[in-house]
């Protein structure tokens, strides 16, 4: 049985890895969330003034038209728009 088997945190050495801050838990370089406890992890800086990325008002590469005419450039018009037209 390899040791990778038998510990399920474990990464072998000399690759690169993330520990999780909340679990401890060591992660592939490329995660961005811990695979044990779904925690984001940190990009090289503290998690605690992370950003997050707000999708709702990134452009459509085009509008989202309604039947009625209303046009929707983003996730939040249309959000808004599918609640006022159900």
């Amino acid at each position: 049985m390899r040791v990778r088997d038998r510990y399920p945190g474990y990464i072998a050495e000399g690759t690169m890895s993330r520990p999780c801050h909340q679990c401890q838990r060591l992660n592939p370089a490329e995660a961005a969330f811990c695979f044990y406890d779904g925690v984001p992890l940190a990009n090289g800086s503290s998690t605690n003034g992370a950003a997050s990325i707000d999708f709702s008002t990134w452009a459509f590469p085009r509008p989202f038209v309604f039947p009625s005419g209303e046009k929707c450039h983003n996730f939040l018009q249309l959000a808004l728009a599918c609640y006022r037209h159900p």
